[in-house]
């Protein structure tokens, strides 16, 4: 009994103590979680488009 106390202190302390990843989303909602993918998924867009532009005005793709 007292190693599975253990086992559930130490995962609570191990969980508590990471920033990100599976920890945080682990206390979202459904719909939070949801926004969160979509913000994250405009933000990777915007920056693909600049790099695109950056690259075409250096020439890079060019041949393409």
């Amino acid at each position: 009994k007292l190693d599975r106390m253990e086992d559930a202190v130490t995962a609570y302390l191990r969980r508590i103590g990471k920033t990100g990843g599976l920890a945080r989303m682990a206390g979202l909602t459904a719909e939070q979680r949801r926004k969160l993918a979509s913000k994250a998924g405009k933000r990777s867009g915007k920056v693909r488009s600049v790099r695109a532009r950056a690259d075409a005005r250096k020439g890079l793709l060019a041949g393409s």
